[in-house]
């Protein structure tokens, strides 16, 4: 896998962090950075210890499912991709909990339910061999700038366009997973 397809995969699932900082950042009359500082502190290393989850849960099958992981692949990108193109359809400002609203525990839970497209991620690159470290960095690096710019743009413009982002993301991880997938099925 390049580095390229990783950024990429790694863009694509983070559209659903930066949609609910865009519902977020709707609420603030000016960008409250000690929100979005807490909202990160929480959101950051539930991200990256899901991701590391499912490499070594991914890391623990592998060697079991070796003759179609391809196909494993195929299917944890299409239920990611279908179920993110699923929640940009709905109203993200009804789902999330606006600024100032929700208390610690409702962020925590907020980000293990965003976290969840992490770790499927983290199973399949673990399957695809992908660069652990590099991928862990990433979603560090993905989430800070997602979230920060979420916040931004709620903030300025609104969360009418929050659901056209997570539905185009779901579709980026959809035709990512296809293009690995086929290829490895092609060239094996």
């Amino acid at each position: 896998m390049s580095g390229f397809e990783l950024t990429l995969i790694v863009l694509a699932f983070s559209m659903d962090i930066f949609a609910v900082a865009v519902c977020k950042g709707v609420g603030m009359r000016r960008l409250d950075l000690r929100y979005v500082g807490i909202f990160l502190l929480t959101f950051l290393p539930v991200q990256i210890f899901l991701l590391f989850l499912g490499v070594l849960l991914g890391g623990k099958i592998a060697p079991g499912i070796a003759a179609f992981d391809s196909w494993v692949v195929l299917l944890i990108f299409a239920v990611i991709g279908a179920n993110m193109v699923n929640e940009g359809r709905k109203d993200f400002r009804a789902g999330v909990l606006r600024y100032g609203e929700d208390s610690a525990a409702e962020t925590v839970v907020l980000s293990a339910a965003s976290g969840v497209n992490v770790f499927a991620v983290g199973v399949s690159l673990a399957l695809l061999s992908a660069d652990i470290a590099s991928a862990i960095v990433l979603v560090g690096v993905t989430t800070l700038v997602m979230s920060v710019l979420g916040f931004a743009a709620g903030h300025l413009f609104g969360s009418e366009s929050s659901g056209a982002i997570v539905i185009s993301g779901g579709i980026v991880i959809f035709v990512i997973g296809a293009e690995i997938a086929l290829r490895r099925l092609i060239f094996a």
